[in-house]
C-alpha cells in the first residue's frame, strides 16, 4: 500500500514534470514555426529581387522603369518649373514610371523619402484627362495634401469629399469627377468614405466608363494587415478596387512593411503581380538612443524637461506619450518650465491651431498621442523623444521619422524603464499580434549593444555588412562595455517565481510592482540571506530589468485582468518558469549591469546607461 502510494506520487510528478516539457517545447516550436515564416518570407522577396534583375538579361526583359520613356522630358519638366525640385529621390522616377505605364505599384519608401511626388505628380501629368482617387487614413492628413497640392497646383487642383462638407460642395466635387474641363487632379477621400458611399461609388464607376478614373493611391498602405501597426477595418476591404475597376492601376504607398505585411497587403489590395520598389530604412542623419527613465513620475517629468531643454529653444520637437492623460500632463509640466508646448490627442478641440503654431515655429514642441504624426510635413524637426515606448518597432520607426527629414543631423530619444513595458502590454494585448510585435519593443530597448539602425534594418528584412551601419552615431555604437563578464542569476529569479506561485496559492496576483515590492522587502531579504548567504543581493533597478527579462525568456508571463475602470496587468509563472526551478538554464546578465545601477536612480540614470548591456543570457543546460 505504502509503495503503492509512494510510486504513485512519483508518477503523478513525473507527469507534472512531462506536461511542463510538453508546454516549453510546444512554446519553442511556435517560436521556430514563427522564424521559420519570416525566413522563407525574406528568402521569398530576395528571389523576386533576383528574378527581376535576371529578368533585364533576357530577351523577354523585364521593362527597366530607370529608362527614358516617352513622357521622361515632360516629367523633368514639371519636377523642376511646378514643384521646384532639383532631381529626383531614391526610387521616386521609377516608381512615377511604372504608375504611368498603368502598373499596380507597391512602394515601401523611408520616412521623409518623398512618397507624396509619386502620385501628385502624375497627376498633373495626367492634366484635364482625368484625376487620382487618394484614399488616406486621417481627415487632418488630408486636409494638409489638399492645400499643399492646391498650392502646388493651383485652388481646385486637389478636395476631399467628407461628411463636413455641405451638400452643395459636395454635390460640385460629383460633378468635376466626370466633366471633361475639370481642373481637379486628385480628390482624396478616406477608406470609410469610399466603403460606405454609394453615391461616390456610382461616380467613380461612370469616370471609369469614361476613362477619366486613372489611377487609385493606397496612402499608409499597412493600414490594410491586421498585422500593421495601424490596421483600419475599412481598409482591409480595398480589394473592391480591384474587383470593380480591375483596369485602374493601384499605386500603394508605405514607410513601414515587413516582407510579411507587404505581403499580407498585396493579398488583400488584390495586386499580387504588381512591381514593388523598396529603399533602405537607414537614415544617418538621425541619432538613436536609449534613455533610462526615472521610476518617479515627477522626477521623470524633470528629467524630460532638462532633455528638452538641452536643445536650442529654436529646435522644434515632438514628444509622444502612451495616453491623452499622460500627454496634459507632459505639457503641463513643460511650460511650467517656460518651454512653448502644447498637447494633441484626439479629443484636444484645437488640434489644428495648435498644428500650425508648430509648423510656424510659435511653438518648439508638440506633445501627442500617435494620432499626431501621419503625413506631418514639417521637414526641420530636430528632435523626437518618446516618454514611453512605442507598441512596436514598426510604429517607434515611423513616429521617430518625423525628425530630421531635411537631410540635416536629429535625435531619437526613448525613455524606458520596465514598468512602462506592463502598461503597454495592457493595450496591446487585445491586437492581433500585438503581444509578439511589443516583444520586439522591448527587446529593443533592453538591448544595448547592436546598432540602433541595424536592429531596426534587421527587423524590416533589411541587411548590412557593417555592424555600425549609424556612422558610430547611436548610444550602443558609442558604448565601450564589456559583455562577457556575466553573474549568474538564476537564484534570484527563482526567488521571484516561488514570490508569483505563493501568491497564486492565496488566490492573489502580483503586479510588477508589487512582485519587487515583495522581493525587495526586508522581510523578504531577510529571509533571502541566510538560506542564500553566498549569493549577492541585487538593487531594485536590475530587479526590474531581471523581471521584464523573465518574460522575454518566457519564465514569467502577463495576465490581464479587467475590472470595470481599468486594465491590469499582472504576472504568474510563464511555461519555462519549472524548467528554471530545476535548474535546466541559466539566466545569466553583465556584471557591468551590477556596478552601473549600484545607488543610481532617475538622475543618474543616463550615466549608468553608457557603461550598461541589459539583455541577458540564457545558457542550457543537458
Amino acid at each position: 500500500m505504502v509503495d503503492a502510494e509512494a510510486e504513485l506520487a512519483q508518477v503523478e510528478q513525473e507527469l507534472q514534470e512531462v506536461e511542463e516539457d510538453l508546454n516549453v517545447f510546444l512554446l519553442r516550436q511556435s517560436e521556430l514555426l514563427e522564424r521559420k515564416r519570416e525566413l522563407q518570407e525574406q528568402l521569398e522577396c530576395e528571389q523576386i529581387e533576383d528574378d527581376a534583375a535576371a529578368a533585364k538579361n533576357t530577351e523577354k526583359a523585364a521593362p527597366d522603369w530607370k529608362a527614358q520613356f516617352q513622357w521622361t522630358e515632360q516629367i523633368h519638366t514639371l519636377l523642376t518649373d511646378t514643384f521646384h525640385l532639383p532631381g529626383f529621390r531614391s526610387v521616386q522616377e521609377e516608381v512615377i514610371n511604372a504608375t504611368l505605364s498603368k502598373q499596380d505599384v507597391f512602394v515601401v519608401m523611408r520616412s521623409g523619402g518623398g512618397k507624396s511626388l509619386c502620385y501628385q505628380l502624375p497627376a498633373l501629368f495626367d492634366g484635364n484627362a482625368g484625376f487620382t482617387v487618394v484614399i488616406s487614413p486621417l481627415i487632418s492628413l488630408i486636409q494638409d495634401q489638399v492645400m499643399l497640392f492646391n498650392d502646388i497646383a493651383g485652388e481646385g487642383s486637389a478636395c476631399k469629399l467628407s461628411g463636413e462638407q455641405s451638400r452643395g460642395e459636395a454635390s460640385a466635387i460629383y460633378k468635376s469627377l466626370l466633366a471633361s474641363d475639370s481642373s481637379l487632379k486628385i480628390l482624396l477621400i478616406t477608406p470609410e468614405k469610399l466603403i460606405k458611399s454609394k453615391l461616390l461609388m456610382s461616380r467613380l464607376e461612370k469616370a471609369y466608363q469614361t476613362e477619366r478614373l486613372k489611377r487609385f493611391v493606397i496612402d499608409e498602405a499597412h493600414c490594410c494587415s491586421q498585422w500593421g501597426h495601424d490596421f483600419r477595418s475599412d481598409y482591409s476591404k480595398l480589394g473592391i478596387l480591384k474587383r470593380q475597376f480591375p483596369k485602374v492601376p493601384i499605386l500603394a504607398l508605405t514607410a513601414t512593411a515587413t516582407p510579411r505585411l507587404a505581403k499580407d497587403v498585396k493579398a488583400i489590395l488584390e495586386i499580387q503581380n504588381c512591381v514593388s520598389f523598396r529603399t533602405s530604412f537607414l537614415r544617418n542623419n538621425l541619432h538613436y538612443e536609449v534613455m533610462e527613465k526615472p521610476a518617479k513620475d515627477a522626477t521623470a517629468m524633470d528629467s524630460l524637461v532638462r532633455l528638452v531643454k538641452s536643445f536650442s529653444s529654436s529646435d522644434t520637437g515632438i514628444v509622444y506619450c502612451l495616453t491623452r492623460k499622460e500627454t496634459e500632463q507632459v505639457t503641463q509640466h513643460l511650460c511650467h518650465a517656460n518651454v512653448r508646448a502644447a498637447c494633441y490627442h484626439a479629443y484636444v478641440e484645437n488640434k489644428e491651431e495648435t498644428y500650425i503654431a508648430w509648423i510656424r515655429n510659435k511653438l518648439q514642441v508638440v506633445v501627442a498621442t500617435i494620432a499626431f504624426g501621419l503625413g506631418i510635413n514639417k521637414p526641420d524637426v530636430r528632435f523626437v523623444i518618446h516618454f514611453t515606448l512605442s507598441k512596436s518597432i514598426e510604429g517607434y520607426y515611423q513616429e521617430s521619422g518625423r525628425a530630421g527629414r531635411d537631410g540635416k543631423p536629429a535625435r531619437c530619444v526613448l525613455m524606458y524603464k520596465p514598468s512602462d513595458v506592463l502598461r503597454v502590454c495592457n493595450i496591446v494585448q487585445a491586437e492581433v499580434g500585438g503581444m509578439l510585435s511589443m516583444r520586439s519593443m522591448i527587446k529593443y530597448c533592453e538591448e544595448l549593444s547592436q546598432c540602433r539602425q541595424s536592429s531596426m534594418a534587421a527587423y524590416f528584412g533589411e541587411a548590412f555588412e557593417s555592424t555600425t551601419i549609424c556612422g558610430g552615431v547611436c548610444d550602443n555604437c558609442k558604448r565601450d562595455i564589456n559583455t562577457e563578464d556575466t553573474i549568474d542569476l538564476s537564484e534570484h529569479s527563482k526567488a521571484l517565481i516561488s514570490i508569483t506561485e505563493d501568491a497564486k496559492k492565496l488566490e492573489r496576483r502580483l503586479t510588477l510592482k508589487q512582485l519587487i515590492d515583495e522581493f525587495t522587502s526586508r522581510k523578504f531579504a531577510q529571509e533571502w540571506t541566510d538560506l542564500n548567504p553566498t549569493i549577492a543581493s541585487i538593487s531594485r533597478s536590475v530587479c526590474d530589468t531581471l523581471v521584464i527579462n523573465l518574460l522575454l525568456s518566457n519564465v514569467l508571463q502577463p495576465e490581464i485582468s479587467y475590472t470595470a475602470y481599468n486594465t491590469i496587468c499582472y504576472l504568474v509563472p510563464g511555461p519555462r518558469a519549472q524548467h528554471l526551478k530545476r535548474d535546466r538554464f541559466q539566466i545569466q546578465l553583465p556584471r557591468c549591469l551590477m556596478d552601473a545601477t549600484k545607488g543610481s536612480d532617475g538622475a543618474t540614470a543616463t550615466k549608468s546607461l553608457k557603461k550598461r548591456k541589459r539583455s541577458p543570457e540564457i545558457i542550457e543546460i543537458d
